[in-house]
């Protein structure tokens, strides 16, 4: 602390007399003289007037003892009646109070200090330094260690001597929980880019999410608004629909995993459904069922939103509700959005609606095509673009003055102004009637908005529409236990079939080499051939024995021996007949825990990226394109991938997805909470991020960062990220926070161990996108800490506190 000696002003009346010179004062006589051996330095404080004293002692007492020392002068010394007796002086601390404390007798003058730190030898400068600190911890007064006198000295060595065995004691533990897998030490400042996996920690409350600024509102609820996990995971979700919405939207749908602090799981089924007058001969087209309205299946994302907080949430709902209208209203573009418009650049350019809501305008001389254009787009005017583009009203804009001149339109830009009217309307509406708002109030306009686009949604698919309650499902691994969700999700029985044969390869022991990768890429493909007889368990017979099948060891055992060690095989050796594999890119997920250990895991989604590529005028909602992930007849999907009978369109059917929200428990209390967005991408990522933690003792941060490869069995292809496919040199890689140059070199060795056996490796490709919490604990189980990360394939960043 430092301390200021005030200087006396000529109203201190109740100060000393004229410090410069000797004066009576009841009788008594007081003198002030100049050292002659002090050396001062002072610093003028400009709103005190006070100069501080930094080598003042009196009687072994320091200045830094006192917050503030009244009756001094840095260049005087102080005596009373010529006397060298204890005296008293009136002390003060910086808020003006005022203490009388008597001192004991002995030298009376103030005087510089014997000697300075930066006057000492190296070994007694540093046994200073570190005196200082011990006193600052154990809390012995208020400055620092001064080495006045011999037994000032040994007080210092008896302190450093209880620092050093704090340290050693509390030290040794730290250190063991940096070597423990679930329990990784806190990140440094490694410095953070684009690539970089950033480690948040924080001890009540985390949200890892897609969209930094939609973690930051689920903390939010958590700390400022008192809300639990459900409560901070229907925010962020409605966040990611209103800053995200290519990915996922209150037009989507979406998978909710809850596990409560006191053993509560539950799983609620917010999948869209097909409409009651769809039949699977009109997706025959390759078109119909990926752009337009043709293409959009029932949404059940808000109906599940709403269901989560009735069962589970302690905040209002208009008030989650509201923290996205005021993001709708107003918002600035973010770096992912802005990626992905120019990624898709042509289909927002395609579309009048994608148009209207992600472009600005710019103006530039008449020409004959803009100006036909424009006759063509009469939606397009010139007050409605001058107004999206600046994300106001727009009423101080003025047509004329851009006479002579042409709108043509850019893609909104990172930082834009941008502001979604129609879609706040919409969830202000919701956020005072609840899902009705959407399924009764503006079903019909909803409706007709996707019927112009050649839709066959009706008002009634949505009225109808009703969130389905689903038993988890669980399964083990090395002594984990995992929930996750069953069909019509895919992901939770694929996991467990991966992780049960991995489980029988002792994945632990091998660590990360192209022997441990070689059976990774066995177990993906036999589970991916298992997963094809997956279904709709309220339209497939058999479904459920098929869940139970793949989760069975016997299973695993099966199908482990049949794996040969640097050899692979193709598609038949794995599976009888060839079924399709759906997948979503447009989707997102979000890992919560709170304060009192509920977690909850919800992946949403729209399908591919910007869904139906068709966004509903009334609404403003980007709607999905949902009909895409059924097998339709006789055609591959977007994605090249072939039909398969189980999974075909019948009227309020749910697709199969590969959506894979989990949940891990050890010893029974919450360990992780995990999930991830990249269709069948999802299922192969969030198995290695999982492993790269459990087995490998990754941190979060690095687990995500760490290179992935993917396979699905058909196409008979690995698919290796981070790397040449051909050379198998590293390419582009990702970082962690806690280490921006981590060592990938095995990857190398991985990719070439793996041609070495057969595998056929594609390279670069896009992995899926994980968040992960983990809830690392001491060796005792105790001391809880919250240790989350985002993926930066996605720019994602968590948040803890």
């Amino acid at each position: 602390m430092s301390s200021y000696a005030k200087v006396p002003n000529e109203s201190d009346d109740n100060l000393l007399p004229d410090m410069l010179g000797s004066s009576q004062e009841n009788g008594e006589d007081w003198s002030v003289e100049t050292p002659q051996e002090a050396s001062y330095s002072p610093v003028h404080h400009e709103e005190t007037q006070s100069i501080r004293l930094e080598d003042i002692y009196v009687n072994n007492w320091h200045a830094d003892d006192f917050d503030e020392v009244q009756p001094a002068s840095s260049e005087k010394s102080v005596y009373k009646n010529n006397q060298r007796s204890g005296f008293s002086l009136r002390l003060g601390n910086l808020n003006q109070t005022e203490t009388e404390v008597d001192l004991e007798p002995g030298r009376s003058e103030w005087g510089p200090v014997a000697w300075q730190p930066e006057s000492l030898s190296t070994g007694k400068r540093l046994m200073y330094r570190v005196s200082s600190l011990a006193k600052k911890l154990l809390g012995v007064g208020n400055g620092d260690i001064w080495f006045e006198d011999r037994e000032t000295s040994r007080y210092c060595g008896m302190i450093s001597l209880l620092l050093l065995l704090a340290f050693v004691v509390l030290g040794l533990p730290v250190v063991l929980h940096k070597l423990s897998p679930e329990a990784p030490e806190f990140p440094g400042v490694a410095q953070e880019t684009a690539t970089t996996a950033v480690l948040v920690s924080g001890m009540r409350g985390s949200v890892a999410a897609d969209n930094p600024e939609c973690s930051k509102i689920g903390i939010r609820v958590l700390r400022d608004m008192a809300g639990n996990a459900v409560d901070s995971a229907i925010a962020t979700t409605l966040c990611q629909g209103v800053l995200n919405p290519f990915a996922s939207t209150i037009g989507g749908g979406c998978f909710i995993l809850i596990r409560l602090a006191n053993g509560t799981e539950d799983f609620l089924d917010g999948r869209e459904v097909a409409p009651s007058a769809a039949t699977k001969e009109m997706f025959f087209d390759s078109n119909t069922s990926v752009i337009g309205g043709k293409a959009v299946a029932v949404p059940g994302e808000l109906r599940a939103l709403e269901l989560a907080h009735k069962l589970y949430g302690k905040v209002p709902w208009k008030s989650l509700v509201g923290l996205s209208v005021e993001l709708a209203s107003s918002s600035k573009v973010g770096p992912l959005l802005a990626r992905r418009l120019k990624e898709y650049k042509d289909i927002i350019f395609e579309s009048p609606s994608l148009r209207e809501l992600f472009t600005k305008a710019v103006f530039v001389k008449t020409s004959e095509s803009s100006s036909r254009f424009l006759s063509e787009n009469e939606d397009y005017t010139v007050e409605n673009i001058h107004r999206r583009s600046e994300g106001t009203v727009g009423e101080n804009f003025n047509a004329s003055n851009y006479e002579g001149q042409d709108e043509e339109f850019d893609l909104l830009e990172e930082n834009d102004n941008w502001s979604q009217v129609a879609l706040s309307k919409t969830l202000e509406l919701i956020a005072e009637r609840g899902a009705d708002a959407l399924y009764q109030d503006l079903a019909e306009s909803l409706s007709q908005d996707v019927i112009r686009a050649g839709g066959i949604l009706t008002a009634s698919d949505l009225r109808n529409y009703q969130v389905i309650r689903r038993t988890p499902i669980h399964f083990k691994y090395n002594g984990l236990d995992l929930i996750s969700v069953p069909p019509p999700s895919s992901g939770g029985p694929t996991l467990g079939l991966i992780l049960n044969i991995l489980q029988l390869a002792r994945m632990n022991t091998l660590g990360r080499n192209g022997r441990s990768y070689h059976f990774l890429t066995e177990a993906l493909k036999f589970a991916f051939g298992e997963r094809m007889l997956l279904g709709d368990p309220a339209f497939v017979n058999g479904t459920d024995e098929q869940v139970a099948r793949m989760l069975n060891e016997s299973l695993a055992n099966d199908l482990f021996s049949r794996i040969v060690e640097q050899k692979t095989f193709p598609p038949s050796h794995y599976v009888t007949s060839q079924r399709t594999i759906n997948e979503d890119h447009g989707t997102t997920h979000l890992s919560v825990v709170d304060e009192e250990g509920n977690a909850v895991a919800i992946t949403s989604t729209v399908n591919l990226p910007f869904g139906a590529r068709f966004v509903s005028s009334s609404t403003g909602i980007l709607l999905n394109n949902e009909m895409d992930d059924f097998s339709t007849g006789n055609r591959e999907n977007a994605f090249g991938l072939a039909p398969a009978e189980a999974n075909e369109v019948e009227p309020g059917k749910r697709p199969l997805s590969s959506m894979s929200p989990l949940i891990v428990l050890k010893n029974g209390t919450l360990y992780m909470v995990l999930g991830g967005s990249g269709g069948p991408r999802i299922i192969t990522s969030v198995a290695q991020v999982f492993l790269n933690i459990a087995t490998f003792g990754d941190d979060p941060a690095k687990a995500i960062a760490a290179p992935r490869l993917h396979h699905q069995l058909f196409p008979n292809t690995v698919f290796m990220e981070s790397l040449n496919g051909s050379s198998c040199e590293l390419t582009d890689t990702f970082s962690s926070s806690l280490s921006n140059k981590p060592d990938w070199s095995y990857w190398s060795e991985v990719c070439q161990e793996l041609k070495n056996a057969g595998h056929n490796i594609t390279a670069p490709s896009e992995a899926g996108v994980v968040q992960v919490v983990v809830v690392a604990r001491d060796m005792n189980g105790e001391n809880r800490r919250l240790l989350a990360a985002s993926d930066p394939r996605k720019l994602g960043r968590a948040a803890a506190y």
